[in-house]
């Protein structure tokens, strides 16, 4: 029975009621209801949506006609389909693309399509089709492939599958499926019936799995279903789907090809502990599409199973002749039911002829388990499943017969091999297919050979074609940016070029992710959007004959910043361990601690024009500040870890504790989070003023700051509110004026000369790489900004009544101060540093455990920190000062790298690292979803 369909029984069907006529025939009784949401969040009522398919229908005329309509995930799209069916016309449901072979063969009477964003109907035949009166729809067997060769489905096909599915997923009220795979794909179409046909909602997206903003909408339309092929449960796996938790979900559905059994399980036991439901199914386009389901109580248990057959429908196994090497029992899977099509269409002529056979050989060996489930152990027919795509084999030796190549093709759904005795087709084929077919080219092995390999009888011999695709293991490329070429299927590659400005998309995410891991050891944050030439970078070591190009073209190293934090991080915690059992440190280490502050306020100036000037072009403006809110509230949250630590060390300051958590306190060791904290929340304006103004003069303004250090010390203290220095405090924290600061510095005033000086340095990394001697182009630009700093060294030494020497540098008086000579003495340190190690050869060369501080420096920062401030004070009586010291400074690090490898462990792992791994993205998750809500009261 098909379950309540969401409406009271005066608006639509009864349980189990048989809808009769034409498709979507009387959903105009659903009324008010709501059958499309745009991706805005404006809605389409079904008596809406019914009078737009007329009225849309009233353009092909009254005589029944064959339609090509481009089908997408849009209303004007869906409208028409609708109105043309209602009507009693038949519609080519198309991709848009590659149909021209099929207008030639089946001459359609017209085309509904998209261009420039405007939908026109364009007359094509005049000849009118004799077909069949209860033909509906014809879909292509390949998808978006072109294939001249259509599955005939008839009204009756199409409603019966469409009631299956509605009672084997056990719909209930108010069901809403998101579009997440294409319109014209039978599985896509198939969503779009079963919701429409029942009175239920489709909410309408083009968004990727992969992107934020799909989770946004259906989070925010309440979507209780998301369908997808093998790639899209690729994407969720590697997007950390498994760890979050959308409330709206009731259930996953996944078909278009084999999902490994580890994935199924992993899904299954997902779904299992969020009280939710995962079907794994089975198709084809010629049962409209759905034959089998997998029960999702068995899902975990069985999880290399198509399960049974869909109401309505039955299998059998028919005996094969070569049954060598299979499992007992084995046969070709047969399929019955009333949703197998009428037949298929090679001419015109095709389209009259009445409903065929009801049951379709599936090409499918499978044998039956116990609990009567199919499961499928190979292949009969010659073609593979790849991304959702069913691609013959003997379609695509054709394909190559009419380019000139002369060509065998095998393969399985991990792949395509083509042995060909054509000169240069090993250069070509993969391109070239790639391009036909729809698919990454590096699913595409093509292989020169002097003759076909062939059998004894003669008949070619595809498993030793098969057996030319290299073994999985190291990529063959031996370096990074040649791995990418590949994975994109380019012979070369501007390094200024993104991922996405490449070619780039939803097909080849996954490979270059597993590149980037196989590569780096990591997926570098926003890799999609950086340079490939920053990704390059980031290799760790050289290739073979990479070093002389590196010679002869040597580039500004991006691992450079890493390393730069990794030290600033390091030198930090150094200080701070010794401090908490020294109190007081000797001069030298000192003064080295001086250092982390503003070399950590300059490498965040320097990801500004790199990361974030980008981001701001790229991203949806809200988006983009939901990030900033979350890494500002990231920040925070490390800050008031360590304020508790505080007050678990002295309950009595609790009001001390207070005034810090509203960022008014002179906290021990982590005042740079405040920094961060506040720093995030200016990012939008600071990247709106570097767009709207001259660098150089903003850069002057924050250098004038500094020329007014004698006007800001005559600021007068201001007043005591509760007996608290709480304005003083502000002002310290903020402005930097006064004379007796209680909040150590710089301020955030003062410190905009750093970040200033990082952003020239950030810009100058990213106009190098467009250089052909990228170093020397970035030495050259460092030139203005070594003499600004000369300059302000001459001016600092110079301020009278102030003694700048050893001890007032090593101690807090110059810092506490926002001294010039502070700022500029230790600044122009760090920005010497951090010059020599963008520069040097050394720093692509450093491995990449070296940096596991600069990668996790949040965690290092806050977490560390806090377990310094909660060790004794003056460290353990039993041990001598500086072994205390190295004990907790050693502490620290075990701590990080454990941290570390939990972070790229636990994904897949078990144990802590797993529950670290989860854990973490918990909090995050909690801190983006605060995040959201600001944002969203913000932008109210």
């Amino acid at each position: 029975m098909v379950p309540n369909i969401g409406h009271d029984e005066a608006s639509g069907p009864a349980h189990g009621a048989r809808l009769i006529g034409r498709l979507f025939e009387g959903i105009e009784r659903f009324g008010s209801a709501t059958a499309l949401v745009r991706e805005d969040g404006s809605s389409v009522s079904y008596a809406e949506l019914a009078q737009l398919a007329d009225t849309a229908a009233q353009a092909i005329g009254p005589e029944r006609a064959l339609i090509s309509v481009e089908m997408q995930n849009d209303v004007q799209s869906i409208a028409f389909y609708i109105g043309a069916l209602r009507a009693g016309h038949v519609v080519i449901a198309s991709a848009g693309e590659g149909v021209h072979s099929i207008e030639q063969t089946f001459k359609p009477n017209a085309a509904y399509v998209c261009a420039g964003g405007i939908w026109k109907l364009t007359a094509l035949s005049r000849e009118r089709a004799d077909m069949s009166p209860d033909l509906a729809v014809l879909l292509s067997t390949s998808g978006s492939t072109g294939s001249q060769k259509l599955v005939r489905l008839s009204h009756e096909n199409l409603r019966s599958n469409a009631l299956a599915i509605a009672e084997y997923l056990e719909f209930q009220p108010g069901e809403r499926a998101i579009t997440s795979l294409p319109a014209h794909y039978s599985f896509g179409l198939s969503v779009l019936h079963t919701h429409l046909l029942l009175g239920h909602t489709l909410v309408l997206t083009d968004r990727s799995v992969a992107e934020p903003a799909f989770w946004d909408i259906v989070d925010r339309e309440g979507v209780t279903s998301i369908a997808g092929v093998p790639h899209s449960y690729q994407l969720l796996e590697l997007g950390g789907f498994l760890e979050r938790d959308h409330k709206s979900l009731r259930y996953l559905t996944q078909a278009g090809g084999k999902l490994s059994p580890e994935s199924v399980q992993k899904f299954a036991q997902w779904a299992d502990r969020s009280g939710k439901r995962f079907y794994v199914m089975y198709g084809q386009t010629e049962a409209a599409p759905r034959m089998a389901y997998l029960p999702p109580a068995d899902a975990a248990a069985y999880p290399d199973c198509v399960g049974v057959a869909v109401p309505g429908g039955s299998f059998h196994l028919e005996p094969i002749e070569d049954a060598e090497g299979l499992p007992e029992g084995a046969g070709e899977l047969v399929y019955k039911g009333p949703n197998v099509m009428m037949g298929y269409a090679v001419t015109r002529a095709d389209l009259a002829k009445p409903q065929g056979t009801d049951e379709i050989h599936t090409g499918d060996i499978a044998v039956r388990n116990e609990r009567g489930y199919y499961r499928i152990v190979g292949r009969i027919s010659r073609f593979a499943k790849l991304f959702g795509l069913r691609l013959g084999f003997d379609d695509i030796e054709r394909r190559l017969a009419a380019e000139g190549v002369s060509a065998a093709v095998s393969g399985d759904d991990s792949g395509i091999v083509v042995a060909s005795t054509t000169p240069g087709s090993e250069a070509r084929v993969p391109g070239l297919l790639a391009q036909d077919l729809g698919i990454p080219a590096s699913l595409i092995t093509a292989v020169e050979v002097g003759e076909i390999p062939r059998l004894p009888s003669g008949k070619t011999d595809y498993a030793t074609i098969r057996s030319y695709r290299p073994e999985p293991g190291p990529i063959a490329a031996t370096t990074l940016g040649a791995a990418i070429a590949s994975v994109l299927g380019r012979d070369n590659l501007d390094p200024r070029w993104s991922f996405t400005e490449a070619g780039g998309d939803s097909l080849n995410y996954v490979q270059m992710v597993l590149t980037l891991e196989r590569f780096l050891g990591h997926v570098p944050d926003n890799w999609a959007n950086m340079p490939i030439g920053d990704l390059v970078a980031m290799q760790e070591g050289q290739a073979p004959g990479a070093e002389d190009a590196l010679e002869r073209n040597p580039s500004v190293s991006i691992q450079g910043l890493d390393l730069a934090r990794t030290i600033a991080i390091f030198l930090a915690l150094m200080a701070h361990s010794f401090t908490q059992v020294f109190y007081i440190l000797p001069p030298e280490l000192s003064f080295i601690s001086r250092i982390p502050t503003p070399m950590l306020i300059v490498l965040f100036g320097a990801m500004i024009p790199l990361l974030y000037i980008p981001r701001s072009s790229q991203t949806d403006p809200g988006e983009t500040l939901q990030d900033y809110v979350t890494k500002s509230l990231q920040c925070y949250a490390l800050y008031a870890v360590n304020v508790f630590a505080i007050w678990v060390i002295d309950p009595s300051g609790w009001m001390y504790a207070l005034g810090s958590l509203a960022l008014l306190g002179a906290m021990p060791y982590a005042q740079i989070l405040v920094f961060y904290t506040i720093m995030f929340l200016l990012i939008p304006a600071i990247v709106y003023a570097l767009k709207r103004f001259n660098f150089w003069a903003l850069f002057a303004a924050s250098l004038a700051v500094h020329a007014a250090f004698m006007a800001l010390k005559m600021v007068p203290t201001p007043p005591k509110v509760a007996g608290q220095p709480i304005l003083q405090r502000l002002m310290d924290l903020v402005v930097g004026a006064g004379a007796a600061p209680e909040v150590a510095g710089p301020s955030i005033l003062h410190s905009f000369v750093l970040l200033m000086a990082g952003i020239w340095i950030g810009d100058s990394i990213r106009r190098s790489g467009e250089h052909p001697s990228p170093r020397r182009h970035f030495a050259r630009m460092q030139l203005p900004l070594a003499a600004v700093f000369a300059l302000a060294l001459v001016y600092a030494f110079s301020i009278p009544g102030y003694t700048v020497d050893w001890d007032t540098l090593t101690n807090l008086q110059l810092r506490n101060l926002n001294h010039p000579a502070y700022v500029f003495v230790f600044g122009g340190i760090c920005v010497l540093l951090l010059w020599v190690l963008l520069v040097a050869p050394l720093s692509n060369r450093a491995p990449r455990w070296l940096m596991a501080m600069g990668r996790r420096s949040l965690f290092a920062f806050g977490i560390g920190n806090a377990i310094i401030v909660l060790w004794p004070r003056g460290g353990f009586p039993f041990l001598p000062p500086l072994a205390d010291g190295l004990i907790i400074l050693s502490s620290l690090m075990v701590l990080i790298y454990a941290f570390d490898y939990c972070m790229r462990a636990g994904r897949d792992g078990t144990g802590v690292a797993r529950w670290v791994f989860t854990a973490t993205n918990a909090g995050s998750r909690f801190i983006g979803g605060l995040a959201k809500r600001i944002v969203g009261v913000g932008r109210r």
